[in-house]
C-alpha cells in the first residue's frame, strides 16, 4: 500500500490522538452500549481507559465488564441515566455529581459526554480539587 499525504495525515492523527490520550490529566472513558429487550440501552461495555481513567478507578486500559458491574453507583446517582440520554439524543452535555467511596472519601466529579458514532465519549473529572 502507497503512503499517500492522506494516509500520512491519519496517521499522524492517530499518533496526536494516542499521545494526547497518554499524557491527558482528564479520565477519558470511551463506552458502547448494550440494547435490552426493548432496543433502549440498558448498559454500556467499558471499551478503553486511559492512563487517567485507570489511575481513578483503578482498573486496566480494557477493564472486563459493564459500566454497571464495575461502577455500580452509576444506577443510583444518575450517571447510568445521564449516558443514555447523551447516547440517545446525540447532543454533547454535562453532569455532575458526588461518590462516597468504601473509605469513607466523598468525590465531587465533572462530567461531559458525546456520542461519536457508536461510542460515547466521556470526559470525567475529579471537581474536588477545584
Amino acid at each position: 500500500m502507497a503512503l499517500t499525504p492522506s494516509t500520512l495525515a491519519l496517521s499522524a492523527a492517530d499518533d496526536l490522538l494516542r499521545a494526547t490520550l497518554a499524557v491527558s490529566l482528564t479520565a477519558i472513558n470511551l463506552l458502547r452500549p448494550l440494547l435490552g429487550p426493548d432496543e433502549e440501552v440498558a448498559d454500556f461495555t467499558v471499551e478503553y481507559l486511559n492512563p487517567a481513567a485507570q489511575r481513578l478507578a483503578g482498573l486496566p486500559e480494557r477493564p472486563a465488564g459493564t459500566l454497571r458491574t464495575l461502577f455500580p453507583h452509576v444506577a443510583t446517582n444518575g450517571l447510568l441515566d445521564f449516558y443514555r440520554r447523551v447516547y440517545a439524543t446525540g447532543e454533547a452535555s454535562q453532569y455532575d455529581f458526588t461518590h462516597q467511596a468504601e473509605g469513607g472519601h466523598a468525590g465531587f466529579y465533572l462530567v461531559a459526554a458525546q456520542r461519536s458514532g457508536q461510542l460515547l465519549v466521556v470526559s470525567l473529572t475529579d471537581g474536588s480539587a477545584y
